[in-house]
């Protein structure tokens, strides 16, 4: 179990939990940022991977259910929606575009943020088509605002806490 820079927790503390041994993979075929993204390595070199689980480790590891979850996993039961998946399906008019969760009494809903390349109109009918064209239903935006640019943070990724706050998105870390 460890915290969000990959640091082991003492037990009782929440974390997420990582997995290790003969029966985890080792990464994702030619995807190496992807692999970067979901491993961490502990000082021997074990690769470690990251579930996106949230557990408290009392000597046996009790998940919590916490969407929205930290690896861009969002609860859209029955399945789990990849952030990063969404964000990144291409389309001609989209410059760039992000995914957030939002959790209320009914669920949870998909909330995409995106900005459109210049001279291209944002319309929501047309991009949500797309999006039902190569993404299963559980994974399409229920709401789509557009922006001229998204926040960013100091290395030029998605500031998602940003776009969360400006969603009105309340997190453990608020």
């Amino acid at each position: 179990m460890v915290n969000e820079d990959g640091r082991d927790l003492p037990a009782g503390e929440l974390g997420e939990l990582v997995i290790a041994g003969p029966g985890v993979m080792r990464g994702y075929f030619g995807q190496p940022e992807l692999t970067a993204g979901a491993f961490l390595h502990d000082d021997s070199g074990t690769p470690w991977y990251r579930t996106g689980d949230l557990v408290v480790d009392d000597g046996n590891a009790v998940p919590l259910p916490r969407p929205p979850r930290p690896d861009g996993q969002e609860t859209r039961l029955p399945d789990r929606a990849r952030r990063d998946r969404v964000g990144a399906l291409p389309h001609e008019g989209v410059d760039r575009a992000a995914v957030i969760a939002r959790a209320d009494d009914s669920g949870v809903s998909i909330a995409a943020f995106v900005a459109m390349k210049p001279a291209q109109k944002g319309r929501s009918s047309p991009l949500k088509r797309h999006c039902t064209s190569y993404l299963p239903h559980y994974m399409i935006p229920d709401s789509i605002t557009f922006l001229s640019d998204l926040p960013t943070t100091s290395t030029d990724k998605v500031d998602y806490q940003g776009l969360k706050r400006r969603a009105g998105v309340t997190t453990n870390n608020d």
